[in-house]
């Protein structure tokens, strides 16, 4: 077993893996399905592990938000501007969500009283309030919105391509959340071929976010990070020595009765 560099092994590992065992033992069809099996499908692409450090670190346990997403939006009279999680006690970069542009302070945002909020005649990308929730309907970008009326939807990278990315400091400890816990044991085959370096598989089974909807590397936009099943296999290859596969069999836009139906069609032990 090796660790990924600066990669804290003892706190990763824990709050990953709890993450699978949660949907497994929480009774919900839509889960990872971790199959120990011989390896019969093919690698996942190799370049994510850029990735690993930042995205497999849990947000909770850290004083630093890397590349939180925001969406600015304006009510058509004021400056679009969004709340991040936490306060922050000091910005550290303002991005485009392809993280291949950086935005100024003072020239294309500015941040106070706990709101970054954009500048006249800033670059940065934005929504208005009218765009968020149209008056007319329009085949393939609006949606009905609960009590009424409409509200944007796109797939692909629509959404992506109007958001932030913020990266900043901020006190620790102020998650009042759910925290994954240790399910470890709930997978003791599993690990057990893990630490003897002994093949495994891993099988995806869900609707779109397990197909990988929405994750820049699956719609094709930069910075191309990978679906996070893809992301939690890269991360399983950088900590055990087993050769780990992967099979993605979700579907998108399927529900709870369609995954009972389908389990076992879809998910081989």
């Amino acid at each position: 077993m090796k660790a990924p560099p600066n990669i804290s092994l003892k706190k990763q590992i824990p709050s990953n893996l709890s993450l699978i065992g949660r949907r497994i033992v929480s009774g919900l069809l839509f889960f990872i399905f971790v199959a120990v099996a011989a390896a019969d499908s093919a690698e996942l692409p190799k370049g994510t592990d850029h990735f690993l450090n930042d995205m497999m670190t849990p947000f909770w346990a850290t004083d630093t938000m890397i590349n939180e997403s925001v969406l600015m939006v304006s009510n058509g009279t004021e400056s679009p501007k969004a709340r991040l999680l936490f306060p922050a006690i000091k910005i550290l970069s303002v991005k485009n969500a392809a993280l291949d542009k950086t935005y100024k302070e003072g020239v294309d945002w500015v941040y106070a009283n706990d709101t970054l909020s954009l500048v006249p005649g800033s670059s940065a990308p934005s929504l208005t309030t009218q765009q968020m929730y149209p008056a007319e309907k329009k085949k393939g970008w609006t949606f009905p919105k609960r009590g009424g009326g409409l509200v944007l939807f796109q797939e692909g990278h629509y959404f992506h391509d109007h958001q932030l990315a913020v990266t900043y400091t901020h006190k620790k400890g102020l998650w009042k959340g759910p925290v994954p816990e240790y399910a470890g044991t709930s997978l003791p085959n599993t690990l057990s071929k893990l630490k003897a370096g002994k093949p495994a598989k891993i099988v995806l089974y869900g609707d779109s976010i397990t197909k990988g909807g929405n994750a820049s590397g699956f719609t094709g936009a930069l910075p191309g990070m990978p679906p996070f099943g893809e992301l939690f296999v890269e991360y399983l290859r950088s900590v055990y020595d087993s050769s780990i596969t992967v099979e993605n069999t979700a579907v998108g836009g399927k529900a709870s009765p369609w995954g009972i139906a389908n389990v076992h069609a879809r998910v081989t032990v």
